[in-house]
Parts: C-alpha cells; structure tokens; sequence
C-alpha cells in the first residue's frame, strides 16, 4: 500500500512534526504538505526534513470558512499528481491531527477501491448558504458576537424573507447533487485525478463556489459524488472530533486533552483532532508512544 497524505499546516512546529513521524514510520507512506503562507516564517526551518516529506511549491493564505482553504488541498493534489509516484490512496489531514491507532495502511488495503468521506446531508440547492454570496469578513470564524457573525445572521435573515443582496449567479446543471459533509477524505488516486481534472474542465463550478459560506465542506464530496466513482464511497470518517455546543465554540472542534484519551480510544478511529501542544502536550505525547511514532 502506497500512501500519500496530504497536510493542511498552519501553526505549532513541533507538534506537526510528531504527526510526521507517525505518519513516515509506515515506510510506503510519503506527506505533501501545505504551510498556510501567513506561518511560513514560524514554521520556516522547524520542520523535520526526510526525503519522504514534501513541501508544495505554492502556498496561499487560509482562512476558515473560506475557499482558500479548497485552493490548499487543490494545490497539494496536484502536487501528488505531479510526483508521478504511483499511489494508492490520497488522504487529506490537519496539521492538527495525532494518529491514535496503528494499522491504517492495512484497514485501507483490506478496502481496496473505496473512497471515504464523511457526508452530513444532501443539500437543498434554494437554501441560503448556497444561493447566497458572503462577504469575505462574514465567512471567517468568530467566537464572539463579532459584527461580521451577525452581519452573516442578519443576510441569511433577509434571504428567508425573500431579499438576496449578494445572490450567486452561476446556474448548476440540474443533474447536480449537492453535498455536505467534512472537508478530510481518504481516496483513491484515481479519484483525486478526477477531482483536479474536473476542476480544470469546470471552471463555473470554482466560480460558482467561491463565495459561498464553508465551502471546503462541500466542494470536493460533490465532485466525488457526481462522479463515476460516487458506488464505491463509503459514508465513513476515520477521524474522531468532538464539536464544540455553545456559541462561542459550535463552529469548530474542541482541544483534547489527556482527560479525553479514554474517549478517543474507545471511537476506533485511527485519528483524531484537533490537538494543541501549547495547550495539553501529555495527550499528544501518549498517542506518539502508543504508535511507534518516535
């Protein structure tokens, strides 16, 4: 099993190289991965080198919420692609993530031709999120009451009483489906040249995207599945996170600590985010000893 994965990294050095040893001490897996390019001073020269551990050529400022973060992962797909390295899957991972099992080249052997996402819902095409274009400051995360959150309630507000102030004007095919669900996959080569070469022969589709509120939850399992591989995805995640249900903290998962090691465990999962060092380094340190990572 040959694997490339694919890393979104934006802070805490140390703790991504953790993740990169667990991941390169599976011998057949190699890591393409994207520094967001607000962090590349921080991160410049702190990162373990391997000629396993791939850094992309191209790098973008990303932001939650917004399409940048779909222009990150398109960019480390195509890095992949331009490796001319055979692989056998593609697996999108956070900076943030730990592995908390081992076996994960076996389980995706013994699944050989399945593609995993984790899909939430089909979506109704009039609702607001996507017939309506956000402002940038009204998609980014905010904890707080933060004007840009409420102008984003306010808007959403105004298209139910039938007032679309920012519509999108891209028609879709009716033949379309759309599709939520979580921005991380595991999937086939096969799969990922199909997503890249569609993006290349759609541009409506990016266009039409593009302003849209979280958008990195939609793009690419509604490629996926309009796709002539959309009978071999598997509705199935194999990270554990656990989001947050208040207001401050519903739009993103919560911090494990070493208080949450039992719970991770018993999910089966083979990882999980999201981790800070900076916050609690017991639980990450716990996870990098049960895998071999270091």
């Amino acid at each position: 099993m040959k694997i490339a994965y694919i890393l979104l990294v934006h802070k805490n050095p140390e703790q991504v190289n953790m993740f990169l040893r667990q991941l390169i001490s599976d011998e057949e897996a190699d890591v393409y991965m994207h520094i967001d390019k607000n962090s590349i001073e921080e991160m410049s020269g702190r990162l373990i080198k391997d000629p396993r551990i791939f850094m992309t050529s191209e790098n973008v400022s990303v932001s939650w919420g917004d399409i940048s973060i779909v222009d990150a992962t398109i960019i480390l797909l195509r890095e992949v692609i331009k490796s001319g390295k055979k692989y056998d899957y593609v697996c999108l991972r956070s900076g943030q993530d730990m592995m908390i099992r081992s076996g994960y080249s076996k389980y995706l052997e013994q699944n050989m031709g399945k593609n995993f996402f984790e899909i939430y819902y089909e979506i109704n095409k009039q609702g607001a999120f996507f017939r309506m274009k956000l402002p940038k400051p009204a998609r980014q995360l905010h904890d707080n009451m933060h004007p840009a959150r409420i102008l984003r309630a306010l808007l959403t507000k105004l298209y139910k009483l039938g007032i679309n102030l920012f519509p999108v004007n891209e028609n879709f095919d009716s033949q379309i489906k759309i599709f939520k669900g979580s921005e991380w996959f595991a999937i086939t080569s096969a799969l990922a040249e199909h997503m890249v070469e569609y993006c290349d022969a759609n541009r409506w589709y990016y266009d039409a995207f593009k302003d849209l509120y979280v958008v990195d939850n939609i793009f690419f399992i509604t490629i996926a599945k309009n796709s002539p591989f959309s009978e071999t995805i598997v509705n199935e995640t194999h990270t554990y996170e656990y989001w947050g249900d208040t207001y401050q903290s519903r739009h993103h998962p919560v911090v494990f600590t070493y208080e949450n090691v039992g719970e991770i465990e018993k999910s089966g999962r083979f990882f999980a985010r999201k981790f800070d060092i900076s916050v609690d380094r017991e639980a990450i340190e716990y996870f990098l000893r049960k895998t071999n990572g270091m």
